[in-house]
């Protein structure tokens, strides 16, 4: 860590995952710590010892935290488990004591101007009242996901995501209620809680996506080929949304009616890695459309750097969003820079597909418009010229407004607001 320039700011940053833990929001996090400090601001993180992790740690990814980022790391309970079931696992509920007692520390030692919160885990900006009452610091909560979504009408009743979801109704107006700024990852995040809480529109708001650093792509590791040799394979390296089912579905149903008519070769492949489901639904959709052997999903995450690796010598990447339009589909930094084609199955009115088309991918993209039947013909289209080409060489400059740089400076400014008001 260097040492902390004079007239710096300090931003304290409670986030309980961190490198080298290998989960998704611990990049967006670290990202923007990363560039904290040519803004002004000396990041703070306050995290839980990686000792306490459930997922496998990856320590290679420590290398890519910038030496200017302070990071401080707590204790946490051990997982609770009942009759054989997982019943307290969250990270942030376990480690809700250590986060708490040690901001507290932090706070009453140093001078600290701003506190920030990511989310999910859910549960620590549980905390954020609290500590603004009693130190007269201005909070910030940041929302990585939608805490307040709807749920494919499937959803069990009786399921932790319904019991979630009804916990998340309870406790977002309790701890916004409290903040001094709201971030998102797109301006449909912060909509949605403008709908809910129109009470709390004075409450200054900032945007900026998950974003990227290039730095991130230029380290070589060795990495293990997943799809069988000769093939044309398309990866879609991320966790699988429930709601995002419509569209992996009609990807399929495309690609067998493709094969079918002698469209596309029959060695086409589509690797499903991460998608953090142990009952493989992926798979599962894949044999109901009757391609089960051209499809192989891993539902373990694999190392980041490992999967900017796989994304560089596949045929093609995928992003796959939602229907539902505000759906961010970060991952779309990492395929575009791995200069591969890209196939996006997305919302007409998401962000990457803006991103894509700005790009130069736009043969490639299927849009969704309200009918499903309709986006399985906008998926041949797109899925053949993916396959067959010609391949549009997709420009990197339309990237740099959500380069990480860009998006520190949006998140310092708002602070900077803040603590001169």
């Amino acid at each position: 860590m260097s040492e902390i320039q004079a007239g710096m700011k300090t931003v304290l940053i409670i986030y309980p995952h961190w490198p080298p833990s290998n989960l998704v929001g611990v990049h967006r996090v670290r990202l923007i710590a990363n560039h904290l400090s040519s803004q002004g601001w000396h990041p703070v993180v306050l995290t839980v010892h990686q000792k306490h992790y459930e997922e496998t740690c990856i320590p290679e990814l420590e290398s890519l935290v910038d030496d200017s980022v302070e990071v401080i790391k707590t204790d946490a309970k051990d997982v609770i488990w009942l009759f054989g079931m997982r019943l307290i696992g969250d990270i942030g509920l376990r480690g809700w004591k250590g986060l708490k007692s040690t901001a507290k520390a932090i706070l009453e030692n140093r001078t600290v101007d701003f506190i920030w919160f990511s989310m999910p885990s859910w549960y620590p900006p549980l905390m954020a009242g609290a500590l603004k009452r009693q130190f007269k610091i201005p909070i910030g909560i940041d929302y990585q996901d939608p805490w307040v979504q709807r749920l494919p009408n499937d959803t069990p009743l009786l399921s932790r995501a319904r019991l979630t979801q009804c916990f998340a109704r309870k406790m977002e107006p309790y701890v916004l209620k409290d903040v001094s700024l709201i971030t998102a990852i797109n301006a449909s995040y912060v909509s949605g809680i403008r709908e809910r809480h129109p009470e709390l529109d004075h409450v200054p708001r900032a945007t900026f996506q998950l974003g990227f650093d290039e730095k991130d792509h230029q380290l070589e590791i060795k990495s293990q080929i997943l799809w069988p040799e000769h093939s044309q394979c398309l990866i879609y390296a991320g966790a699988y949304l429930p709601l995002s089912a419509p569209f992996h579905r009609a990807l399929f149903k495309a690609t067998r009616s493709l094969l079918d008519g002698g469209l596309i070769s029959s060695n086409i492949f589509f690797l499903y890695v991460g998608t953090g489901h142990p009952n493989r639904p992926i798979q599962r959709i894949a044999s109901e459309e009757g391609i089960t052997t051209h499809v192989l999903e891993i539902p373990e995450r694999i190392s980041f750097l490992e999967i900017q690796q796989l994304l560089r010598k596949v045929h093609a990447t995928m992003v796959i969003g939602s229907p539902e339009p505000h759906y961010s589909a970060s991952k779309v930094f990492q395929c575009v820079l791995s200069q591969r084609p890209v196939l996006g199955i997305l919302h007409e009115q998401s962000e990457a597909s803006t991103i894509l088309e700005q790009c130069g991918g736009t043969s490639m993209i299927a849009k969704y418009r309200g009918n499903e039947e309709e986006l399985v013909v906008s998926i041949k289209q797109a899925l053949t010229n993916c396959l067959n080409g010609p391949h549009p060489q997709l420009s990197l400059a339309p990237l740099e407004p959500y380069h990480a740089r860009n998006a520190a400076r949006a998140f310092a400014d708002a602070m900077n607001s803040i603590v001169a008001a």
